[in-house]
Order: structure tokens, then sequence, then C-alpha cells
């Protein structure tokens, strides 16, 4: 496992910094093949990034942030970056109120003391 530390961040942002189109992705995944691509991405003042898809991917976890946007927040599906799925998005949901603050009352995850 990989620890998201203030060296980590640090160096990617440098990375960014030099790349020619000021971003740079962390992959923590192994392969493009993988199913879940989990990365940090840094991106500097002064870069664009379009509004994309990626049609060949499964985009069910977009999908599920869709409908939370929509059902939660009232945005308009002609502002979505893909279709809303919402099977997915009531799991996530579901999950975001179970676990609250980024995990931290979720009683699923074990805690380790890392002092």
């Amino acid at each position: 496992m990989k620890l998201i530390d203030k060296q980590l961040l640090d160096d990617v942002s440098r990375q960014a910094q030099k790349s020619d189109r000021l971003r740079m992705n962390y992959n923590f995944h192994q392969s493009l093949e993988e199913k879940c691509h989990r990365f940090l991405n840094a991106v500097e003042p002064g870069t664009k990034v379009e509004i994309h898809r990626h049609p060949t991917k499964d985009e069910s976890f977009v999908g599920g942030v869709m409908w939370i946007l929509r059902e939660c927040f009232g945005i308009n599906e002609a502002w979505m970056l893909c279709p809303v799925n919402g099977r997915h998005g009531q799991f996530l949901l579901s999950e975001i109120m179970k676990a609250g603050n980024f995990g931290h009352y979720d009683s699923r995850v074990k805690r380790i003391d890392v002092n």
C-alpha cells in the first residue's frame, strides 16, 4: 500500500510543473487493463483539461456520481459528464451516508494507529 503524504504530493506536483501540459498522474493501478484506475492527478495553474469520456471504459462510478449530483443537488442532466447510473448512484450514496467524513465513522474499517 502506498501512503499519500506531503512528499508524494510535492513530487507529483513538481513533475506536473515540468510537464508541457502542466499536469501529471501518479498511478496506483498496475496496468491500464485493470477495471478501476486509481491515481492522483496534479493539475498546475495554466493547464487545460478538456471534459471527456472514455467510451471503452466502465464509467459506472462516474455515472453514480452523476446520479448523486442530479438527485441531491438538482444539477441538470445537460451538464453531466456521462449518463446517470441510478443503481451505482444509490449504492454510492448509501456508502457515503454510512461512512461519513471520508470513512471516519465507518465501523467496517479497521483503524491502524500510525503513531
